[in-house]
């Protein structure tokens, strides 16, 4: 039986390979490996990433940037709850960021 601490320590090996890259269609494809993973250490392993997502001047529809932000995006799931709803929480601040570069840049449809 493989064990939880192994698991976690196998997803932030991965993750901070997504850190480390500077090709996004290898980030993408490291993420959508653990696309369905839900740890809290995702989206805080992925803040770097996000944030520089978010800084970037490139127009997310139908880019990479876009997949790549899409999946950021999706680690702030209920497994990073605790984080985001820390008094002057920075996670919830660039989670917020996110979703408005997101929603601007039209890559969300209704």
């Amino acid at each position: 039986m493989i064990s939880t601490r192994y698991k976690r320590r196998v997803l932030c090996y991965l993750l901070s390979h997504v850190q480390a890259l500077s090709l996004p269609t290898a980030e993408v494809a490291l993420l959508k490996l653990v696309e369905n993973v839900s740890d809290k250490a995702k989206a805080q392993i992925l803040t770097p990433v996000t944030t520089d997502l978010v800084a970037a001047d490139v127009p997310l529809q139908g880019s990479i940037q876009e997949d790549l932000t899409s999946l950021c995006i999706s680690s702030f799931d209920s497994s990073a709850t605790n984080d985001l709803n820390e008094d002057r929480a920075p996670l919830w601040d660039l989670y917020i960021s996110t979703i408005r570069r997101f929603f601007v840049s039209g890559t969300i449809y209704a």
